[in-house]
């Protein structure tokens, strides 16, 4: 996976662990958490509706998609950290 293999991807390859970290208001700013690891998990288990965002009809419509779930480990790095942060 080559999310998994770049250097400035490691904060983002497991669930954050605010008790590991010392962040204990993460999960009161974060209310919908995403890593690469769960992104891989959900993608090999099939719980994506496609990979780009477009919709499609049927019982698989409801699923999220991909390019929703890679984004938001990157809105909530956005949203938790300081703008001056390297993350």
């Amino acid at each position: 996976n080559y999310l998994q293999t770049q250097p400035k991807a490691i904060p983002f390859r497991e669930p954050v662990d605010p008790i590991e970290l010392n962040l204990p208001d993460y999960f009161t700013i974060v209310k919908r958490p995403m890593d690469v690891s769960t992104l891989e998990k959900r993608l090999l288990n099939g719980k994506y509706s496609n990979m780009d965002g477009s919709v499609r009809m049927g019982e698989r419509e409801k699923l999220p998609s991909f390019r929703k779930s890679l984004l938001l480990i990157f809105q909530n790095a956005l949203l938790y950290n300081e703008a001056n942060s390297w993350i």
